[in-house]
């Protein structure tokens, strides 16, 4: 159960950094051009990215009391938002290949 939680830490921490900069990234007007002229799609995808990626932050580490039973719940709500994550990612890829 401990290397669960230690490639959980590790996947968390990769899929954080990753999406803040692809959101950084995607967050660029100039980026969309007459994208977001035309409608909210790809900045409100990108706004729920980044509320994705505050609350994959906020989630608790799974593995620090010591004396305490692994908490399954946060270990799937962790692997879900990292899924989610990368879900809204290739939304944003998707996107902006329909406009190229």
């Amino acid at each position: 159960m401990a290397k669960i939680i230690e490639e959980t830490a590790t996947l968390k921490a990769a899929v954080t950094l990753f999406e803040r900069e692809r959101a950084l990234y995607w967050n660029n007007p100039g980026y969309w051009r007459s994208y977001w002229d035309r409608g909210p799609g790809a900045h409100f995808i990108v706004m729920k990215l980044l509320a994705k990626l505050d609350a994959l932050a906020a989630l608790p580490p799974t593995g620090d009391a010591p004396y305490t039973r692994v908490d399954l719940n946060t270990v799937q709500k962790t692997l879900d938002g990292c899924r989610e994550a990368l879900d809204l990612d290739r939304q944003l890829q998707l996107a902006a290949q329909s406009i190229r």
